[in-house]
């Protein structure tokens, strides 16, 4: 044991404590210290996946938590990725042949846009001749916008809905859920049993 050249009363300073004692390479279980965490993906949430917005005390955004642009685009990226290929304005060909396909076109397009003088558009018309290609085309022109939607088959909808009866709370967060949707797309209306 080392003597401390310094009387009883004085104390080491915590640096010369550190100095005199230099730190083992590994602690004594054979582990070393912790390995420094890597570098963020992300510059701006640091992966944590929100953002605050840098506002006055008095703003209603203020210690609000939003989603980081990082969090939005992988959403967006897997929303796209689980859409039907081959099913963008690009990949359409209205017939004109078909009474209603090119005006269809024309006002699924519009709505995509946001040109549309209605908030909604209805497609109907015999199984095959387009009206889920359109639907989902604007789901995806506005996707890639930056502007997420929703697709429902209304009778999986429906059955999903159905099990929330008789549980309000589940209802309620469901229909909250729809109503969310800046766009919902209904697919196979009427077909429900």
């Amino acid at each position: 044991m080392g003597v401390n050249p310094r009387s009883p009363t004085e104390m080491m300073s915590l640096k010369e404590i550190l100095v005199s004692r230099p730190m083992p390479e590994s602690q004594p279980d054979g582990m070393t210290g912790p390995e420094p965490l890597p570098e963020p993906a992300c510059p701006l949430c640091k992966d944590v996946g929100f953002v605050r917005h840098q506002v006055p005390l008095e703003h209603p955004d203020f210690g609000k938590a939003f989603p980081c642009s990082c969090v939005i685009k992988a959403t967006m990226e897997r929303f796209l990725s689980r859409l039907p290929t081959k099913t963008s304005f690009e990949d359409f060909k209205p017939d004109s042949s078909k009474p209603g396909q090119v005006e269809a076109y024309h006002a699924a397009l519009t709505l995509a846009e946001g040109q549309s003088q209605f908030p909604f558009l209805v497609l109907v018309g015999s199984v095959g001749c387009g009206k889920t290609h359109l639907a989902i085309s604007v789901l995806r022109w506005r996707a890639e916008k930056g502007r997420p939607g929703r697709f429902e088959v209304v009778p999986d909808m429906l059955g999903w809905l159905r099990e929330g009866i008789g549980h309000e709370y589940i209802m309620e967060a469901r229909l909250k859920d729809l109503k969310a949707a800046p766009l919902l797309v209904l697919a196979d209306l009427c077909t429900e049993k």
